[in-house]
This record gives C-alpha cells, sequence and structure tokens, in this order.
C-alpha cells in the first residue's frame, strides 16, 4: 500500500509541518527530552507517523556517543526495524478505543515501572487517547507527573478538547495542521515518478482538494485510481471523479449557474441528468458547497478561474451582491447535515435547489440603514414634521362620544353647529383600522370646508396641542411605573426639538411634577429612542387652562378669522361633556326617534360665571353623561 511504502520515517520526510520538525529538531539538539509529549491535529497529518519516528530517534543503536536522541535514524538497527514493524518490546503501542478503561490504566502503571528490555527508554504511544474514560486519565496523573527514569509517553488525538486539562499541563504540545494542497500536491508528484503512474497534474490537483489537508487520504486516493493507468493515456480528471462517484465540476457550476439566474424549468432538468448517474445527494451537497466557496473567493480574489467565468459573468451582469451569494452558501451547508438522516434524500436535494433558485430579492442593508439614519436626524431637525392627525384615539375603550363622533362625522357638519350621529348601538366598538380611516376622513373633510362656525367654543386663547403620536413613540420605551405616573398626572409631550423635551400638565396634578421630574433620566433615554436622539433634558410645565378629567383635549382652540381654517388636531374625549360643549347634538336612535340634545344652551347657563367651581362642574357633567346612558344605554367608566 502506498499508504504504508511511503511512510515518513524520519524528521526530515515530515511534509507540511515545519513547526513541528523545528522544535523536535532544536529538541533533540539540545538533548531536551521530555516525559510526555501529546500530538494532536486532523486525521491524515502524521501524528501516528512522528509518533514512531520519535521512538525511533531515542532508541537508534547508532546515535552518537553523547547524545540523547537522533535527528537522523539510521532504520537498519533492530530497534529501528522491530518499531517500523510493530514488534519492539520496548516500545508499546496502545488504542485507547479499545484499551481506555481504568484496569488498562492501572495496568500500564504497574508496567512502566519495569526496566527496559534492549533499549535506553520504555516508550508508550497511546493513539487517539481522547477515548480514554475519566477514570483511566486520573489514574494516570501521578504517572505522567512522576514518570519512572527512562519513561516517554507520546499521546496522539484528533480531538485536544476532550483531554483533560490535568494531563495536557504535564505534556509538551504539538499542533499538526492540515496539508496545504501545494505541498500535498508536491509529494503525489514525487510518487507517481517513482511509481511511474500516468497522471496529469490536473486529476492531481482534484485529488488533493478532496483529501482536505489529509496526505493519507490523497495517497489511498492515488492508489484506488492507480488502476487505470496506461502508457500512452494518463489518467485524467474525469476518471477520478467516475471512480469516485462525483458529478463533474462543470456540472456542479451549471447547476449553481441556473441557482443563481433563477431558471426553475432547466434547474430541474439539470438535476434529474446529474440523478441519472445515481451520486450521493449528500456528496453532491458538498460539491455544489465547495462550488459556491469558490465562486465567493473568485469574487473576493479576481483570479480569474475559468470555471467559475461563467457564473462570475452572471452575477456581474445582475449586480448580484456577494451577501447573497454567501446566503446561498450557508443553506446548502445547513442541507448537508440533514441530508445524513434523511430517507428521502434526493428529494430533499431537490427541494434545497428550488428553495435557492425562488428566493426573494434581498435588500442592501448598508443602503436601508443609510435611510433610516437619514430620516431620524429630518425628524430631529424639523425637516420632517408627523402629520397632523384630527382624531386620536387613546388605548382604553371609547366612550359613546367618540364612537359617535368617529363613526359618523360628516362633511356637511363643518358647515353647522349641529352634528348628526345615526345607526348606532351601545356595545359597538370601534377598531384601530376604523378610527385611523375615521381620522383621515375628518381631516379632509375639515380641510376642504370653508368656514368653521366657532361660536361655540367658550374660550379663544391659543395652547398648544399635543400630538398623540408623540406619546405613542416614547411610552413604549417606559417601565410600567413610569407610563403609570404619566397617565395619572395627564401628562402630554408638547415638543420633543432640540436639547430639551417639554411636557404639559394640568394645574389639578402639578404635586406630581417633583415625581415626573425625578424620572428625568428614563423619560430622556425613551425619547432619544424614539424621537429625538439629541435630548438631553426634559420641562415640565404646569398649564392652568387644563383641568384633570378633560386633559385629553383643550378647552378652547383659537381659530383664525379666516374663511379656510388651518387643521386643529383635537382630541376625542371620553366625555359626552366634551362634546356638548362645543356644538348641539341630533342623535338618531335605534327607534328612529330624533332626540335633540341641545346642550349649548344649558352650557350657556351653567357656564355663566367663568370661574364656577369644580363642584358645580362635575356635577352638571353628571347630569349629561345619565342623560345620554338612558337614551342610548352603556356604563360610565370613571378614571
Amino acid at each position: 500500500m502506498l499508504t504504508l511504502k511511503y511512510r515518513p520515517q524520519s524528521i526530515g520526510d515530515l511534509v507540511g509541518q515545519d513547526d513541528v520538525k523545528l522544535a523536535l529538531e532544536k529538541a533533540f539538539t539540545n538533548n531536551k527530552i521530555a516525559s510526555a509529549y501529546l500530538l494532536t491535529g486532523p486525521r491524515g497529518a502524521g501524528k501516528t507517523s512522528t509518533a514512531r519516528i520519535i521512538a525511533k530517534s531515542l532508541n537508534c543503536k547508532n546515535k552518537k556517543a553523547g547524545e540523547k536522541a537522533t535527528l537522523n535514524p539510521c532504520g537498519k538497527c533492530s530497534s529501528c526495524i522491530n518499531i517500523t514493524n510493530g514488534g519492539d518490546l520496548d516500545v508499546v503501542e496502545i488504542d485507547a478505543a479499545s484499551h481506555g478503561g481504568v484496569d488498562d490504566a492501572r495496568d500500564l502503571v504497574i508496567k512502566a515501572s519495569l526496566s527496559t528490555i534492549n533499549s535506553d527508554y520504555k516508550i508508550y504511544i497511546i493513539d487517539e487517547v481522547h477515548m480514554a474514560s475519566k477514570d483511566a486519565f486520573n489514574a494516570l496523573l501521578k504517572l505522567f507527573e512522576e514518570p519512572p527514569e527512562n519513561v516517554v509517553f507520546i499521546l496522539a488525538t484528533t480531538e485536544a478538547h476532550k483531554v483533560l486539562p490535568t494531563i495536557v499541563s504535564r505534556c509538551q504540545q504539538f499542533r499538526f495542521k492540515p496539508i496545504n494542497q501545494i505541498d500535498c500536491f508536491k509529494r503525489l508528484r514525487n510518487i507517481c515518478d517513482i511509481e511511474q503512474i500516468n497522471i496529469s497534474d490536473e486529476a492531481l490537483k482534484f485529488i488533493t482538494e478532496e483529501s482536505e489537508g489529509a496526505l493519507r487520504d490523497a495517497l489511498s486516493i492515488l492508489e484506488q485510481v492507480s488502476v487505470f493507468n496506461e502508457e500512452d493515456l494518463s489518467i485524467s480528471k474525469e476518471i477520478i471523479e467516475r471512480t469516485l462517484g462525483k458529478v463533474s465540476e462543470r456540472e456542479v457550476f451549471s447547476l449553481f449557474f441556473s441557482i443563481i439566474n433563477k431558471e426553475t424549468l432547466e434547474l430541474l432538468n439539470k438535476i434529474e441528468t446529474i440523478f441519472l448517474k445515481n451520486p450521493d445527494p449528500q456528496i453532491l451537497t458538498g460539491e455544489l458547497f465547495q462550488s459556491s466557496i469558490k465562486i465567493l473567493e473568485e469574487l473576493c480574489l479576481n483570479e480569474g478561474l475559468e470555471e467559475c467565468k461563467t457564473c462570475i459573468d452572471l452575477i456581474n451582469e445582475k449586480n448580484i451582491p456577494k451577501a447573497e451569494i454567501l446566503y446561498i452558501a450557508e443553506e446548502i451547508s445547513k442541507y448537508e447535515a440533514i441530508l445524513k438522516q434523511s430517507s428521502q434524500a434526493k428529494k430533499l436535494f431537490k427541494t434545497l435547489c428550488l428553495k435557492l433558485s425562488l428566493r426573494e430579492d434581498f435588500i442592501d442593508i448598508k443602503n436601508l440603514r443609510e435611510r433610516i439614519l437619514d430620516l431620524e436626524n429630518r425628524l430631529a431637525g424639523g425637516a420632517v414634521k408627523p402629520l397632523a392627525v384630527a382624531v386620536s384615539v387613546s388605548a382604553k375603550k371609547p366612550s359613546f362620544a367618540e364612537s359617535a363622533m368617529a363613526s359618523n362625522f360628516e362633511s356637511k357638519a363643518n358647515t353647522r353647529d349641529e352634528i348628526k350621529v345615526s345607526d348606532i348601538s351601545s356595545g359597538n366598538e370601534l377598531n384601530g383600522n376604523n378610527l385611523l380611516s375615521t381620522e383621515a376622513k375628518v381631516a379632509e373633510n375639515i380641510e376642504n370646508s370653508e368656514k368653521i362656525n366657532t361660536s361655540s367654543f367658550s374660550k379663544t386663547e391659543e395652547i398648544a396641542v399635543p400630538d398623540s403620536t408623540l406619546a405613542d413613540d416614547f411610552m413604549q420605551f417606559l417601565n410600567p411605573p413610569t407610563k403609570g405616573l404619566i397617565n395619572s398626572s395627564k401628562a402630554k409631550l408638547i415638543s420633543s426639538s432640540g436639547e430639551k423635551a417639554v411636557f404639559v400638565i394640568p394645574e389639578k396634578f402639578k404635586f406630581l411634577k417633583i415625581k415626573l421630574e425625578a424620572k428625568n433620566e428614563e423619560l430622556v433615554q425613551a425619547i432619544k429612542q424614539a424621537l429625538n436622539p439629541e435630548i438631553k433634558f426634559i420641562e415640565i410645565q404646569i398649564d392652568s387652562g387644563m383641568t384633570g378629567a378633560d386633559s385629553e383635549v383643550n378647552d378652547s382652540v383659537k381659530v383664525p378669522s379666516a374663511v379656510t381654517p388651518k387643521i386643529m388636531p383635537v382630541r376625542v374625549t371620553e366625555r359626552v361633556t366634551d362634546l356638548a360643549a362645543t356644538t348641539s347634538m341630533a342623535v338618531n336612535v335605534p327607534n328612529n326617534t330624533d332626540v335633540n340634545l341641545n346642550i349649548n344652551s344649558v352650557n350657556s347657563s351653567a357656564g355663566k360665571d367663568s370661574n364656577d367651581n369644580c363642584c358645580d362642574r362635575e356635577a352638571y357633567l353628571d347630569e349629561v353623561l345619565q342623560a345620554g346612558i338612558s337614551i342610548f344605554g352603556g356604563n360610565v367608566v370613571r378614571e
């Protein structure tokens, strides 16, 4: 076998492990011999071969005087020959997979104390040491810490993380790397020249790629295809692909081309053609993954690989981002593990290809982020103002007055003092979509109206109208206690420009101002996240024109005398009295009997004295509410 015939016999024969070679050469030259070595790395990298080389270097009969180890074992003495053949009594090779129990470890402890038979060192080579049990490791701890004189342990494993740290700390560790393709190719070419194997360089490169850094695997593949050796015909890459049951690279790249081009019908035809060769779907998925990685590398390095040219041209033509190719590669790698456990591997592979070809268009995250930042900056600077909403709805259940106004606010009501509300049942509720559409309708009707009757407004002072969307934005970032404090104090955010956010609260709740100011940091952070990242502090203002019960709407809105007024966003409250304070209301009840609540007259009489106390006003509100309930039904909800 080529793997045994060309096994390295000295430190200089090691391929692709320059760091390990240098460290061992320095140690042997300076007579620095450790009591335990730990060789770690992937399969086929030369760990077990190196362990035997160390054993030969230590026990070679032709060492120079004063040398504890030689760099070049002769390979002819009895020790070298016996170690090569595996029959040396002083060099014991143990497979921890089958001898990893605690009893085996105890037996090793006893035998290690015995003297050598015919060599300078007694050497124990423990392969796949990670398979030993925890109890076995613990039994060997004392032996590794204080080994007998002239006893050397050489441990080899592909999974170093499974070895107990207490064992690792007592060993000199050498890490083996996967053999790069250039070194592997040179070694294979050298062996082919010696064995007179007629094989093309393209085929050898394919073997090195398939071996994935394991020289032993590469030699096994070379030996397998060497049966096709002929003097006048070299072994080609296609022969190796057929021997290993692989689909040609050209077909795999063609399949990938159809995936990125979203050619679903053509893709299905290509899959059926490939399946006629009866390939292993798992191997086929691995080849498709390797092709995607090659394309990604070519996109980044631009090395001009001929096999990738068609796919690269398509990607450049359609401006397909690298992130999309990376997504395809990740999806393929996920399916590799799934295919191992599937009984319908071929159908699953077809599903994978269809999923990738029918993928949705990708969004350029970088451009999207820039657009979001630009929009935030414009909002913070006031370049983009929130849309004015004529009717703002709170999260609470709409009262009768809100439902009546939001459901049937007709455009004709803008030119008279009477609003007609019809076809309202006492148990109806409006959802968010209906209310939003009503808000837009109300805004449109007010904007298109020619004039508005302002005789029903009792005050003409101009005040700021809070924007409900501001509260909706920043309230979601507050803790429940702070939200409750905001709601209890009827605080409204009226400004968030620059470095200051201004809240207004009714005079009735001014005793809560101190508590609100104590929440300064939390409010600033919430407004920063939702509205303006430049906010640094808040200011609480007391509005004597607002009452606790009516804080959700201003008592008066100054309307200019122009013919076409601007939109003034006014919130509908849960009180019928606020509606009554601005207009008289004609209502169609279910029995089609018109009931007129001319509250203006009552309001004018009740409001003769502008300074009437709170008790009189509350009594008046209760009378109006009871009148509405007696006509339309429902319940009174008190805050």
